[in-house]
């Protein structure tokens, strides 16, 4: 039997009698949920593909009280940090038979609870949750695997993360490295960890350095005026912007002051965003492991789905260094 033109869509009673086993077989396999012998399973899907069979995904859901949809919640999608995490994330989500649903939740705390209700009333497989306007009791009740990424929930949510501190320290050596006494850096409001972590580890190897510190948003426009009031008054060897989007920031700003980089002032970011690779010059900056990042955060959301242990509940993932042309040292 076979479907073509206007005729009706195959259903799982079509594949069963081309197949020459019953319903219940076929929606086991469907569903990878009991006994199917071997003999069964090829004969089953070779009914599929002859009859072009595609399950009804909304009324699998609707059975099961699951569906093959994950959600990742973040905080600001203009972000080219989250924007590149997103990809990272959906490609390997996909690996796994997933679609990713991408939510951009701001900084509005009622609008991530109604997302997140929404979602679980479509019956979301999962969630990776890269924002916290939630308190973590919120997120505990939920009774969805999720994973946090690049950001503590509850140490009894697993977590996928960088290791901030460390990127901090290293973004410091190097400059030091690079002969810099004088330092203006550019952090995240102290109500993030993430940027806590971040300028903590800068401090913790800066006992030489002259260090001036302001706080900006992650915005590349808000951190050029930031960056043009604090040139026009003072005269800084080098600046440590705590994300791409700021650095790029910076680098408008020092270019409009018409001072040279690094020769006259040098830069450091950090994520590593592609985009750094597009200004002139490029602009070195400690970069976070997204591909690992995302590896590792479909993994641990695929092992809670599976009920497998996760040994390790709370991962970080270590900066690299990449060295481009906006600092002078090696």
């Amino acid at each position: 039997m076979s479907f073509r033109g206007d005729e009706k869509i195959p259903t799982i009673r079509d594949v069963a009698k081309e197949a020459g086993v019953s319903s219940s077989t076929v929606s086991r396999y469907l569903n990878k949920n009991g006994y199917v012998s071997e003999e069964a399973k090829k004969s089953i899907h070779a009914a599929i593909e002859l009859l072009r069979y595609r399950p009804n995904e909304m009324a699998r859901s609707l059975a099961t009280k699951k569906s093959q949809m994950v959600a990742l919640l973040v905080p600001d999608i203009t972000n080219p940090f989250f924007t590149e995490l997103a990809k990272e994330i959906e490609e390997q989500a996909y690996q796994y038979g997933f679609t990713m649903i991408l939510c951009n939740i701001g900084n509005e705390h009622e609008k991530e609870k109604q997302i997140i209700e929404q979602l679980q009333q479509q019956y979301i497989a999962g969630l990776f949750i890269a924002t916290k306007q939630i308190e973590a009791s919120y997120y505990e009740k939920l009774q969805i695997p999720m994973v946090a990424v690049d950001r503590v929930l509850s140490e009894k949510i697993p977590t996928i993360k960088t290791d901030h501190f460390l990127g901090g320290q290293i973004a410091c050596q190097h400059l030091m490295a690079c002969g810099v006494e004088n330092v203006l850096c550019i952090r995240a409001s102290s109500e993030e960890d993430v940027a806590n972590e971040r300028i903590a580890g800068f401090y913790s190897c800066a006992q030489t350095l002259q260090i001036e510190e302001v706080i900006s948003a992650y915005e590349v426009e808000a951190t050029k005026i930031l960056v043009l009031e604090k040139l026009q008054n003072r005269t800084y060897e080098a600046i440590f912007a705590s994300s791409d989007a700021m650095a790029i920031g910076t680098l408008k700003a020092i270019q409009q002051m018409n001072l040279r980089i690094p020769e006259d002032i040098q830069l450091i970011g950090y994520d590593g965003i592609r985009m750094t690779e597009w200004t002139t010059p490029t602009i070195t900056a400690i970069a976070q492991q997204i591909t690992q990042i995302g590896q590792r955060a479909v993994r641990c959301l695929w092992k809670q789905m599976q009920n497998e242990d996760i040994l390790e509940r709370h991962q970080l993932v270590a900066p690299i260094l990449i060295k481009r042309n906006s600092t002078k040292g090696e």
